[in-house]
């Protein structure tokens, strides 16, 4: 890890752009850059909360399991999201685990500093409400598409988020998702099995909606997917 200077990069986020610049002196002071690689683990469900991240690049997976062991509930991070959000100002403990689903960069600061500026701010503390009601809505959206016993809606719902949070324009026309994805991934995201995650994957490709081909995916057909973001 590393001490970070590049705190203008920080001020063009919402979870800091509200920040005077006596607050982003303390800030500097106490934020940090660090690098992970791929399957490296930035914290565990249960341990001590003690920072918070903000992600500069890569794609960071975020995971909870309950106490069977047999319901798993995973998410990713893109590029520009602080993390975590759940538990702000309350808990002492992460209430999911984190790691680096590629390569990543890292900023990082101790999440007491962090919420005693921002319960001292009233602009930044009203941008932080603003965007967990946001992830509220993104989540009962989950709830709401993850609940069909149709598995072709579940698995195109789960391709829609990940379309809409990393989708970048491909040379070979569409969108393509930049990092590596796996079916079992897929199959998480969806709340399937393997087996039917596979066979759904491969009846949209028949269907001419997506290439995928050794965990690398590509958006043909966007408004298809886009459509299930609709509520």
């Amino acid at each position: 890890m590393q001490k970070s200077r590049e705190i203008t990069f920080l001020k063009r986020y919402k979870d800091f752009c509200y920040f005077n610049e006596e607050e982003f002196a303390e800030i500097e002071e106490h934020t940090y850059f660090r690098s992970y690689k791929k399957g490296q683990v930035l914290f565990d469900a249960a341990d001590e909360r003690n920072r918070v991240y903000l992600l500069k690049s890569g794609v960071v997976k975020i995971e909870k399991t309950d106490f069977t062991g047999e319901f798993e509930y995973i998410d990713f991070l893109n590029p520009g999201t602080m993390f975590p959000k759940i538990g702000f100002l309350f808990d002492e403990d992460y209430y999911f685990s984190a790691s680096a689903y590629t390569d990543i960069e890292v900023y990082y600061l101790p999440k007491d500093i962090y919420e005693r500026l921002v319960k001292q701010n009233n602009l930044q503390l009203m941008n932080f409400i603003r965007s967990q009601s946001e992830s509220l809505k993104r989540q009962m959206l989950k709830v709401q598409k993850g609940t069909t016993n149709n598995a072709i809606h579940r698995i195109s719902f789960s391709l829609a988020v990940i379309l809409h949070d990393f989708g970048m324009v491909s040379y070979e026309g569409g969108y393509e998702i930049k990092f590596p994805i796996t079916i079992n991934d897929l199959a998480k995201l969806a709340g399937t099995t393997r087996e039917t995650a596979s066979s759904m994957i491969k009846q949209l490709e028949c269907q001419g909606k997506i290439k995928y081909h050794k965990k690398q995916l590509i958006f043909l057909d966007t408004d298809y997917f886009m459509d299930y973001l609709n509520d």
